[in-house]
């Protein structure tokens, strides 16, 4: 390595982050990621289940909007890695059903982060590694709490806005990522003795508690359990059960999916749960990404872009050429 190519420390390998990490490489950067957990991809990680393959927990699709996220699924698809989601969706509020909108969506195959082992590789992230702090040296240059690496000259936090400003502590980017608000999501696995009598696959829902709902046996690589359902919490019942335990948190996701479809549940249970804390931004206007080239550092995610998937990837590309634009 070049003792003049510049160096960027990378926190969070979800989307952002690993988007990220691939631009600001193939602008002559020298690039490490951190992640504190052991899979990539942040909500598009994949959970797995004894006996039952694996279970998206987390971001359930992707739709696409802008050219650069067109083109890279188109050969995502080529590759096997994405495919369209050709499930029977449905909108239920008020106890009555409707048919949502029709759009592409995009899953990842086997699982959701399949197509980013494309945008970097697993194996140049490191992995289990709680970055508990980043402080700037004398020489302007930034130094990671936890690790032992030589310092870097940018620091990129590709997390939650509330995580981030823990670390941006004392820097100008701590009171905008303090400010952005984030609403929780409580997400299941419920599993019934027999098929569910509905009509659709996935549904939005708008009743009872529950945001989202889906069959993820309709989902291939996922596991062919013909009557596992996703269940995602909305906002108010997560914030509701924020603290709670898992022994109690269970009953009432399957009390909500009971009143949200007006029927009585077959015999099941809930073997699998995930808080998602920061869960998605509920601003109207998304902040954009952060960053501060007076002192290398900056912000980003889903969250400054509008949410979803694609804004994440967007995130990422916009950090990084603001990384590498001149002064």
């Amino acid at each position: 390595m070049s003792k003049s190519q510049p160096r960027a420390a990378i926190i969070g390998a979800g989307v952002c982050g690993l988007n990220c990490a691939r631009h600001l490489n193939q602008h002559g950067w020298d690039v490490d990621v951190y992640d504190k957990g052991r899979g990539i991809g942040g909500r598009l990680a994949v959970k797995r289940i004894d006996g039952l393959g694996s279970v998206d927990l987390g971001a359930q699709f992707m739709t696409a909007l802008t050219p650069e996220f067109i083109s890279l699924l188109s050969d995502e698809e080529k590759q096997g890695r994405v495919r369209p989601w050709g499930a029977r969706i449905a909108y239920i509020h008020s106890k009555a059903h409707e048919q949502a909108s029709s759009q592409i969506r995009w899953i990842g195959t086997p699982g959701m982060n399949a197509w980013l082992e494309s945008v970097w590789p697993r194996t140049q992230i490191k992995f289990n590694q709680q970055i508990d702090k980043v402080t700037r040296g004398s020489d302007g240059r930034w130094i990671l709490g936890g690790t032992t690496t030589a310092p870097y000259d940018c620091v990129i936090l590709a997390m939650p806005p509330k995580q981030a400003a823990d670390l941006a502590r004392d820097t100008p980017l701590e009171e905008a990522l303090r400010a952005v608000p984030m609403t929780p999501c409580w997400a299941a696995l419920a599993l019934f003795d027999q098929p569910l009598s509905v009509d659709f696959d996935a549904a939005f829902i708008r009743i009872g508690g529950l945001d989202w709902i889906a069959a993820n046996h309709t989902k291939p690589g996922r596991t062919p359990h013909p009557a596992a359902w996703t269940l995602h919490a909305g906002a108010d019942l997560s914030n509701e059960l924020l603290e709670k335990t898992t022994e109690q948190v269970a009953p009432r996701l399957l009390s909500a999916l009971a009143e949200a479809l007006g029927t009585k549940l077959p015999n099941g249970h809930i073997p699998l749960t995930h808080r998602w804390r920061y869960a998605a931004p509920t601003a109207a206007q998304p902040t954009g990404v952060l960053w501060n080239p007076d002192l290398g550092i900056g912000a980003g995610g889903d969250w400054a872009v509008g949410g979803r998937v694609e804004g994440a990837f967007t995130a990422g590309r916009l950090l990084a050429e603001a990384v590498v634009a001149p002064r």
